[in-house]
């Protein structure tokens, strides 16, 4: 069970601080300064440090990278990697809903890695847009390593030009201007993975809009539509796809088949959203066929079953087979697994056979949604216990 937002953020930003200043730990009196630093990079990894071990905001374990970077701050408080990644590990606490206290500690933190020489912390201050930006500053650091071929700093870079003041740019700017490429350039330069990641994280967060991950367990309120930013990170995953990312054709494949089956609801000019239909249900299918030739033993068989049910949608022409599948996603894939069952129907109901197509499909599917999220969250309890929960129902 988490432990509450306002109660976790009070125990991380304030009492971490007390904590530490009452002298070392019994894990600071075991640890060296190099092995303090190396557990904090290790827990907390920029998109520079690697795209092999690179930890997207979602991945990073609080309060334990919180504590962990703390430490390191206080074994090596002129090190700016150990600034720079404490700014990480609160900025992780931030987006995970926890508070202001926890992104001006991230600020703070950036301040004072930028202050030491660190660039990837005026990168930070300059997407923020807040006290301490330097975006010429930021540029300067991160194009070299760019033009090196490093996607790390090539993701950054992106990031840095699509961002002005913490709003995110027109995407039709960001096209004419060579932004979007720069994305580009890191997925087919070796990047791929991390650039999925890296979105993947930025839809689980909410910053894609009601693009989001496949989140078998999200029961919130619905996001706000923002077209520009579900334009954004569609471009970015599909990059991403592209260059051979398996978990990014996941997401486009289970996307796509999400809008195969909304205009498989419409009932108004049924003739322009068949041919809508059919568009999506031809692009989820390439891309879960990705999914299974890759013969990852994870998606490859739960991809199978899902094109099986778009090759019986693209049979199903009367009534019935389209309000089963306009009624398998109802409120999006994110909601589908906490929806109900229903009333029992009896035996002689003409829908009993539709009901029963409908219960097989829903599990299917949250056995994938399952699957994704938890590629994509390794770490996350609830991502466990939804786990449990779905293979205890058939998966």
């Amino acid at each position: 069970m988490r432990i509450g937002r306002a109660l976790r953020a009070a125990l991380l930003v304030g009492a971490s601080v007390t904590l530490l200043s009452c002298g070392r730990s019994d894990t600071a009196s075991k640890l060296s300064s190099t092995e303090a630093l190396a557990e904090c990079v290790r827990v907390t990894a920029s998109e520079l440090d690697g795209a092999d071990v690179f930890r997207p905001y979602g991945e990073v374990d609080n309060p334990s990278a919180v504590q962990a970077c703390e430490l390191a701050v206080q074994l090596n408080p002129q090190s700016a990697s150990a600034h720079e990644h404490l700014g990480r590990a609160y900025l992780a606490l931030a987006y995970d809903g926890e508070g202001a206290a926890a992104q001006a500690r991230a600020m703070d933190a950036f301040s004072t890695a930028a202050r030491l020489g660190s660039g990837y912390g005026v990168v930070k201050l300059s997407e923020a847009g807040g006290a301490g930006a330097d975006r010429d500053r930021a540029e300067a650091f991160l194009a070299p390593l760019a033009s090196g071929g490093d996607v790390g700093a090539l993701v950054l870079l992106g990031e840095l030009r699509a961002v002005e003041s913490g709003r995110l740019r027109p995407v039709d700017e960001m096209r004419g201007d060579g932004t979007l490429e720069i994305f580009n350039r890191a997925a087919e330069n070796g990047g791929a993975g991390l650039l999925g990641r890296w979105v993947i994280d930025a839809m689980s967060r909410g910053d894609c809009g009601r693009l989001s991950s496949m989140d078998p367990e999200a029961q919130g309120p619905a996001r706000p539509r923002n077209e520009n930013a579900e334009l954004f990170c569609g471009i970015l995953v599909t990059y991403a796809a592209d260059a051979g990312d398996l978990l990014a054709n996941v997401h486009l494949g289970l996307a796509h088949t999400q809008a195969a089956l909304d205009y498989a609801e419409e009932r108004q000019d049924v003739s322009y959203w068949r041919e809508r239909m059919n568009q999506e249900r031809a692009l989820a299918r390439e891309r879960l066929l990705i999914v299974k030739a890759s013969g990852d033993q994870m998606f490859g068989p739960l991809a199978d079953r899902v094109i099986a049910r778009l090759d019986h949608l693209e049979m199903a022409q009367d009534r019935a087979s389209r309000e089963f599948w306009g009624s398998v996603l109802v409120g999006g894939l994110a909601l589908l697994a906490a929806a109900d069952s229903g009333p029992a129907r009896a035996a002689d109901d003409p829908m009993a056979e539709v009901d029963g197509r409908q219960q097989k499909s829903r599990e299917e599917l949250r056995c994938l949604q399952a699957q994704v999220h938890a590629s994509t969250y390794p770490g996350d309890p609830t991502v466990v216990g939804a786990m449990e929960r779905a293979y205890a129902a058939g998966c």
